[in-house]
């Protein structure tokens, strides 16, 4: 009777060992792969494994697992923005990589949403690097960002540089910020600036009546508000010095070019040596000034010898040169 029982219950036992053994030979896989509606994503391409959940209650299926998970399926969005995958897509992609669908379990939302995570760059942030790409000399002073706060920078570790450079506009600048993350992703920014910019500037030493010429003396440099000159002011002293005042100008102001001309190289009713010259010949004559001119100027002069008026050309005081 005991040798019945034993031989029972060993039949017992080898029976369910084969049934077990069965049963995990047809669950040596029990991969599930269950999609998310949305995901946030920090590489510059997003995986299986950012979209959708890959578990299994079998150990023998982490290495599959971690393969699946690592599985491409597209570029991610700049910082801050989104784009959308289908359930297809995602599909065969996976299919594309040599995955075997039918050994799997799995769901997918019909459309996906990939965001790609960010930070806002702070206005604090902005100021702080356009200040570092002024100009060490002091000449361009900001008076104010124009940023509203709202471009997205990826998180965690970023390089920063900057160069402020002329827009087309008076008193307007650029901000040209350029942003590296570790991922290599070069970001390049054109944040509007108003700035005050100065330069130097001749300036009268002291008030200058009318009629007088200007020497070196009379002007010294100043620093001053570039907004603040007007369009037709001399930005250089070797544009003034030599020039005649024709308005009145006042102490610490700018050298209008309205208020300047060159002295008169000939007084009207002077005599002047006329100078004729020709392709074949050159000669010279004497004449008298009809008319007050400077340099270059071209007056009226009257030959002495024919009495025709000409027009010529003002070449150095006494002398005017006639073209033929």
């Amino acid at each position: 009777m005991m040798r019945l029982l034993f031989v029972i219950f060993i039949g017992f036992f080898l029976f369910a060992f084969q049934v077990s053994a069965e049963v995990h030979e047809k669950h040596t896989s029990d991969i599930r792969i269950f999609g998310k509606q949305n995901s946030t994503v920090i590489n510059q391409e997003f995986t299986l494994g950012d979209l959708a959940g890959v578990e299994s209650k079998f150990i023998s299926d982490d290495e599959a697992i971690i393969a699946l998970q690592a599985i491409v399926l597209g570029k991610s969005p700049r910082a801050g923005k989104k784009k959308t995958i289908s359930a297809a897509q995602v599909l065969a992609t996976l299919r594309e990589a040599g995955v075997e669908l039918d050994s799997l379990r799995y769901a997918f939302p019909r459309v996906m949403t990939v965001e790609r995570a960010s930070r806002l760059l702070s206005i604090q942030e902005v100021e702080s690097l356009v200040r570092e790409g002024l100009p060490a000399d002091g000449e361009i002073e900001l008076v104010r960002v124009k940023y509203d706060g709202n471009i997205h920078v990826l998180p965690g570790p970023l390089a920063f540089s900057s160069e402020v450079i002329p827009s087309n506009r008076k008193s307007q600048y650029l901000a040209k910020i350029s942003i590296t993350p570790e991922s290599g992703e070069l970001m390049t920014l054109n944040i509007p600036l108003e700035v005050r910019e100065y330069v130097q500037v001749p300036i009268a030493k002291h008030a200058l009546p009318k009629g007088a010429i200007i020497s070196s003396g009379d002007v010294k440099m100043a620093r001053a508000r570039l907004s603040d000159i007007p369009t037709d002011s001399a930005m250089d002293s070797r544009e003034i010095v030599g020039q005649a005042i024709k308005y009145p100008i006042s102490h610490g102001e700018v050298f209008s070019r309205r208020k300047l001309s060159l002295p008169a190289m000939v007084t009207r009713g002077a005599r002047v040596t006329l100078r004729y010259r020709s392709s074949l010949l050159e000669a010279t004559a004497s004449g008298i000034a009809l008319e007050e001119g400077a340099l270059g100027q071209r007056i009226q002069v009257r030959n002495d010898s024919s009495k025709k008026m000409i027009t010529g050309e003002v070449i150095s005081p006494g002398l005017i040169e006639v073209t033929r």
